[in-house]
């Protein structure tokens, strides 16, 4: 028995090892050139170095995304009949235009708009995904942010789309303020291993940044990050994170529902809407407020990585029993032509995948690169189901392939098995078969 403890330990030693890129032979010269004289003090003198101009302000940067998904659906008819028919289709996720830059050395701002379906939720597209001014550099506060962004609160959340290894977040996303106007702060320690980030904002969104009500509506969020380790260029590293928001309910309601991990909405068109049903629902809520308190890991270790969350959401209900919601993810991802997912330490959030080779194709020397292929596999669950609201237990198995072609572009699939339980419904399933082209500039 010893030796089979032995043996395991090893192999558990093994796999953790940091996986380290090679750094390449250093290539050797039959000669190397001579190095060139020093200048002499009058050379100095007659030829100056050259000073660089002032730079000018304001900056601006211009960019973009697009994501244009496709999605087959298959329900069984206990799930079409609680929550409806989930059509077949193809839509426009996401269309971004965006403009940042610097107004002063230290002042910098961002404008973003969407014209994609999913983001707008409503027939008056485009809206606003990011709109705010910022104060750069500040002691102990870092960047003080005004304005609509996202607020500091899960993994998944920080972390860009463009960036995420699935099609979408998951379905515990349904209880994270996500962007909202207001205020906050975030910076990192000089080693760049914590993160820290507070906000106060307004607890509901239009898709504007607009809200009025004559009761609650004001939030607050916090965040905090430490990377255990981060070794060979971000190729191997431990992440670990905690979050908390508080919500003033707006207007003494609240509300929790989302869709199977993909959708496919289309807008109104004659007053007909054609868009995935929500597999979770709790309905109206009266309540005072809601706390979110949530967790987060990230493991890295060459191509190979696995991340997670958990959160609980407790509801502070005006009459009745205080419903506890639950949400979780796992998943893991294995680069197959060795790549790693990349790291940003000051912001404690993921970057876009860089392969080695690029995808690129010639008429005379045909493919020279097969880009990065990554596979992928994520457990989530939700459940809705206490204190007397029946909104639904939903558990969702994805498999998923992403095909990068550079770091801009890449095609995505993924397939989902997702199981629905309900208190005094029959047990209900559905799958989903989605596919995703994207790129950003």
């Amino acid at each position: 028995m010893k030796y089979a403890y032995a043996l395991f330990a090893a192999l558990v030693g093994v796999f953790l090892a940091p996986v380290c890129a090679q750094e390449p032979a250093p290539v050797a010269f039959a000669s190397e050139p001579a190095p060139a004289p020093a200048a002499t003090a009058t050379q100095v003198l007659l030829d100056p170095a050259p000073v660089d101009p002032p730079k000018k302000y304001p900056t601006v940067e211009l960019g973009g995304a697009l994501q244009l998904d496709t999605g087959w659906f298959s329900q069984d008819t206990r799930n079409r009949r609680q929550v409806g028919n989930a059509r077949d289709g193809t839509s426009f996720r996401t269309a971004r235009l965006w403009g940042k830059g610097q107004l002063q050395e230290n002042v910098g701002y961002m404008i973003e708009m969407d014209f994609g379906t999913l983001a707008s939720g409503s027939p008056g597209r485009p809206n606003f995904q990011n709109a705010y001014v910022e104060l750069q550099q500040l002691p102990t506060l870092g960047t003080l942010r005004l304005g609509r962004w996202k607020q500091p609160v899960s993994l998944e959340t920080v972390s860009s789309i463009r960036f995420l290894p699935f099609i979408e977040r998951a379905s515990l996303f349904a209880f994270v303020p996500f962007r909202r106007t207001g205020i906050g702060f975030f910076d990192a320690t000089p080693d760049e291993r914590w993160t820290y980030a507070a906000s106060v904002f307004r607890a509901g969104d239009d898709g504007y940044g607009d809200l009025t009500t004559d009761a609650g509506g004001w939030a607050t969020a916090a965040r905090m990050t430490h990377l255990l380790w981060n070794e060979c260029d971000g190729a191997s590293l431990l992440h670990l994170g905690v979050s908390h928001s508080y919500n003033d309910a707006v207007n003494d309601t609240v509300r929790f529902a989302r869709f199977g991990e993909f959708a496919i909405n289309q807008t109104p068109v004659n007053n007909l809407s054609t868009s995935t049903p929500n597999q979770f629902d709790t309905g109206i809520i009266h309540a005072n407020n809601y706390n979110v308190i949530a967790a987060e890991f990230a493991w890295v270790n060459g191509p190979f990585s696995v991340q997670g969350e958990a959160l609980v959401t407790i509801v502070d209900r005006i009459n009745g029993t205080n419903p506890v919601f639950t949400g979780w993810y796992v998943f893991g991802s294995w680069f197959a032509t060795g790549e790693h997912r990349n790291y940003i330490p000051g912001m404690g959030a993921f970057d876009r995948v860089k392969p080695h080779r690029n995808f690129v194709t010639s008429r005379h020397n045909g493919i020279e690169g097969p880009g990065a292929w990554e596979f992928l596999a994520r457990l989530s669950g939700v459940d809705v189901n206490d204190g007397g609201v029946d909104g639904g237990q939903l558990t969702a198995l994805t498999l998923g392939v992403n095909w990068h072609w550079n770091p801009n572009a890449k095609l995505q699939f993924n397939f989902i098995q997702n199981v629905r339980r309900v208190p005094g419904l029959d047990r209900s399933e559905f799958q989903v078969y989605g596919f995703r082209m994207a790129y950003d500039f």
